[in-house]
């Protein structure tokens, strides 16, 4: 199950306890919570969270504007406005920042819940990104014969188990390589978004054209590639790590 880490920064103590509290029923792990904007960008330098959840109205520095401190400064991370302010330029500053929601006080449960929903399918989507970008980069060596042969992972279409020590990797040129480092040796080398659908197979979730029921075995599926015409077992057992892949991977 993926983790969370978030900062709150708010200067009431009320609210702040109250964030807390729906922050934690929200399974987020908190950092750190802060009173104040100068303090927001001191622990959020510091701890690196996923989430910034702000109220405007901070001493010192307003919640925006350490936002945008933090944003200049490099930090990566998704930001939740909270306000007691309806202005139209604090929705319009809070957009400009890339605010994943802006939240008007009071606070309830359930429009918490749903912003926290946006900001995990924001973040969520930003691993897999920088885990395609590592695909894109992941460099894998195998054996064939006396030597090792370099291959860009995002090449990688499909490997199969042929015989006891022999294994071919189907690339995205339409080149077969023949090898005797097996799945396992080749998975280890991997990212996530190579997969094992079945004990004789490993695919690239990036490469995939067609999932279908199979035909014979109920509860079972195939995943298909009509350009090699390939079809490969898709086992009850890997189906929901299959589709937990793929529906990070659709997310918008």
């Amino acid at each position: 199950m993926s983790k969370y880490t978030c900062i709150i920064a708010e200067d009431q103590s009320t609210y702040r306890s109250q964030l807390m509290l729906y922050a934690q029923q929200q399974e987020l792990v908190l950092m750190d919570a802060v009173g104040t904007g100068k303090a927001l960008i001191e622990s959020a330098m510091e701890h690196g969270p996923d989430l910034i959840i702000t109220d405007i109205s901070l001493p010192k520095m307003d919640g925006l504007t350490a936002c945008k401190q933090l944003i200049k400064q490099g930090l990566d991370t998704q930001i939740i406005i909270i306000s007691a302010s309806s202005e139209p330029v604090h929705y319009s500053q809070g957009f400009e920042i890339g605010s994943v929601d802006y939240i008007n006080k009071p606070i309830t449960p359930d429009r918490f819940e749903r912003a926290i929903q946006r900001a995990k399918y924001k973040i969520d989507e930003q691993r897999l990104i920088k885990r395609l970008r590592h695909v894109e980069e992941n460099i894998i060596r195998v054996k064939q014969r006396y030597r090792d042969i370099s291959i860009n992972e995002g090449n990688i279409l499909f490997a199969e188990k042929i015989d006891k020590r022999v294994f071919q990797l189907h690339l995205v040129e339409n080149t077969v390589i023949e090898t005797t480092t097996n799945l396992e040796q080749i998975k280890y080398q991997c990212s996530e978004q190579i997969f094992q659908p079945h004990r004789s197979y490993l695919i690239n979730i990036s490469h995939i054209q067609t999932v279908q029921p199979d035909p014979i075995l109920p509860g079972n599926y195939e995943i298909i590639y009509m350009k090699q015409d390939k079809t490969i077992p898709l086992t009850r057992r890997n189906y929901p790590a299959f589709m937990q892949l793929c529906k990070l991977k659709k997310r918008p």
